[in-house]
């Protein structure tokens, strides 16, 4: 874990979390990432570990040209101020070309400012088709 992401206010590693991603950085991605960061993909079985996160992101990666999280906006829950809503579109560049580009949500929520429960609300179908 950096301890540089645990000083960081939530609004700024949410941006430095997706820009890592964008980057291909996975060392920088699990700074972000508690080591038992539960994250749902859709319909998707949990993933546990900011280990076999990272895995994972590099299974999809390496299926893709490149990708891109454009942040629409950023909401932190009125009850629950450890809990992030992160609007945005997600820009897949596929290895044959086309760039598809998809709405997304992710709700996050923060422990020891890290994020310890990461959801992603996306149907990525369109990207694989």
């Amino acid at each position: 874990m950096s301890t540089t992401s645990k000083l960081m206010p939530e609004r700024d590693a949410i941006r430095a979390l997706f820009a890592a991603t964008d980057q291909g950085d996975l060392a920088g991605v699990t700074s972000y990432l508690h080591d038992d960061v539960v994250v749902f993909l859709s319909n998707r079985e949990p993933i546990h570990g900011a280990e076999a996160y990272a895995e994972l992101y590099g299974q999809v990666a390496g299926m893709l040209a490149g990708l891109r999280h454009e942040i629409l906006d950023i909401w932190s829950a009125a009850e629950d101020p450890s809990v992030w809503i992160v609007q945005m579109t997600v820009h897949y560049i596929r290895v044959d070309g086309p760039t598809v580009s998809l709405p997304c949500c992710n709700v996050l929520r923060f422990t020891e400012g890290l994020v310890s429960d990461y959801r992603v609300f996306m149907d990525m179908s369109p990207v694989f088709a």
